[in-house]
């Protein structure tokens, strides 16, 4: 498949499936820089449609002009974040400011600015959803210029196309810090490591050519085993400074300079658009829609939250200094201490719960929840192109019938983004008939050195959480992807996925499926 195969409808069941092992770094950015050529043109044959403006030949006929672009965007948001090897990396440096560019380019047209508001004008004969996307698409043209003198506008493009670019090498920077290491040279560090945590970092320091010492990566869940269990107190010092300092240190990744000129241009861009600060631009179109909204609770809970805080930290201070430390806990101690805290006074080890919470008995445990709970079925797909074999492929069924794909990416590998997320890889729709959707799943779960993945209590609660995002988005009944159910106001789309994680804490479900690695009895 070339470039151009990239902007065809997707091949395969479930109304098309991506291309994954059909792109490339370069065949994205060839089918983007086509997509983008596309989109103009249909845009602006829109825009000069010499026929008065009607929801069907402007609204709808500019939610459907996206369909080619969205696609090639897809592969090329889930390479730039999960294979960033072959050139994507410099890729999506060059692409980041055509894709602002083209969104700037199509909300100050002043052309289908006006035949938007034409439409709107004539509100009372379309449905609630037509209103509700015509409203949509006119207030994301405002936000992109639409209303700017023609000078105004040039600057906003110039500044977005600058945000976009340092985004990108932003991000990249962030990817690549999750390769830093800290080295452990002397045995005696790692006492109070879990075998398994040992293991790992011995092998990782083989494969980077150092060979009996151990090497602890800057990922989350490296850092988190030692934080909370190396006795050796310089080692976690080390650890949790790498940690804090990503990207902010001298060096390939850092990233202080991008983020200080990502703001002043933000703020730049937010005050051409009549807003005081980005802050006031940024959650105008969220529930809380100001910054002090949003602030009050926060600073309302502040002072119970610090003091409940302070009472745990002295509990934690009676262990600490049980344990010879002399001195007040700091940051890289407090891990360490509630661990001990969880042993001693609750009888608790989190490790000892780790050997439960093997990855496939949480997906079961998930599966079966979302089953009871949504009427819904989960069966693995194995022909089915993916970005990496890694990658696990769900059909999602109710009464029969597929509702949906998910995606599972769920391993941790280099050239992937070191945290937790779902992206929608397609939107449900139901223009010209239905179209489901497809979702992406991405965590960095961490391997052991026998090829078993156990999680940690916070790394299940992760996959409950994003699998809550998936579902939400497959649910999904909007007519039009611009109105679908990941488009509510920001501050809602965490809503579903925190509901989700709490089914994780139900017993019965624990009980049936969270089943001991090695031994297969279940969880006491």
């Amino acid at each position: 498949m070339d470039a151009e195969g990239l902007l065809a409808p997707w091949p395969g069941p479930y109304g098309g499936l991506p291309p994954f092992d059909q792109a490339t770094p370069e065949r994205i950015e060839r089918a983007m820089r086509l997509a983008i050529d596309r989109r103009r043109e249909d845009v602006t044959a829109i825009a000069d449609n010499p026929n008065a403006a009607t929801f069907e030949n402007t609204v709808l006929a500019l939610e459907k002009s996206s369909r080619a672009f969205r696609q090639v965007e897809t592969l090329r948001a889930v390479f730039a974040s999960t294979r960033m090897g072959d050139g994507m990396v410099e890729a999506d440096k060059r692409l980041a400011p055509l894709i602002a560019g083209i969104e700037d380019e199509i909300a100050q047209n002043s052309r289908l600015f006006t035949r938007i508001e034409a439409v709107l004008a004539a509100r009372s004969a379309l449905e609630p959803d037509q209103v509700q996307l015509a409203e949509r698409v006119h207030r994301h043209m405002l936000r992109r210029g639409a209303a700017l003198t023609p000078a105004k506008r040039a600057e906003l493009t110039e500044l977005n196309g600058r945000i976009a670019r340092l985004q990108a090498e932003f991000q990249s920077n962030l990817s690549k810090s999750g390769d830093e290491v800290v080295w452990a040279v002397d045995a005696g560090e790692l006492e109070g490591l879990p075998a398994s945590a040992i293991a790992s970092a011995a092998k990782l320091a083989d494969e980077l050519g150092k060979p009996g010492v151990w090497a602890i990566r800057n990922t989350r869940a490296a850092v988190w085993s030692v934080l909370q269990f190396a006795r050796s107190r310089r080692l976690r010092q080390r650890v949790r400074d790498m940690w804090v300092g990503r990207c902010a240190a001298e060096g390939s990744c850092d990233n202080r300079a991008l983020v200080k000129s990502i703001v002043t241009l933000r703020g730049k861009a937010a005050r051409l658009l009549g807003y005081p600060t980005f802050a006031h631009m940024a959650v105008e179109p969220r529930m809380a829609k100001t910054p002090e909204a949003a602030l009050d609770p926060l600073m309302a809970i502040w002072s119970p939250v610090r003091f409940e805080s302070l009472v745990r930290l002295k509990d934690l201070q009676v262990i600490a200094d049980a344990d010879g430390l002399g001195e007040p806990i700091q940051a890289w101690d407090y891990l360490f201490y509630r661990e001990a805290h969880r042993r001693m006074r609750l009888g608790f080890d989190s490790e000892r719960v780790r050997e439960y919470l093997e990855v496939n008995n949480v997906l079961a445990a998930l599966f079966d929840a979302m089953g009871r709970l949504h009427q819904v079925q989960f069966r693995e797909l194995n022909d089915v192109a993916r970005v990496h074999p890694d990658v696990r492929v769900f059909e999602v069924s109710r009464d029969g019938s597929a509702i949906g794909v998910i995606y599972a990416d769920l391993l941790a590998r280099e050239g992937k983004m070191p945290s937790s997320w779902q992206y929608e890889l397609r939107t449900p729709e139901n223009i010209d008939g239905r179209v489901i959707g497809l979702s992406n799943v991405c965590t960095n779960f961490q391997r052991g050195p026998d090829g078993e993945v156990l999680l940690g209590w916070e790394y299940a609660n992760v996959l409950f959480h994003e699998f809550g995002h998936a579902l939400h988005m497959l649910f999904s009944r909007a007519r039009y992807p611009s109105l679908g159910s990941m488009q509510v106001a920001w501050d809602v789309v965490e809503l579903p996925s925190q509901l989700n994680e709490r089914w994780l804490f139900d017993p019965p479900l624990l009980k049936r499926h969270m089943r001991h690695h090695r031994s297969g009895a279940a969880m006491p």
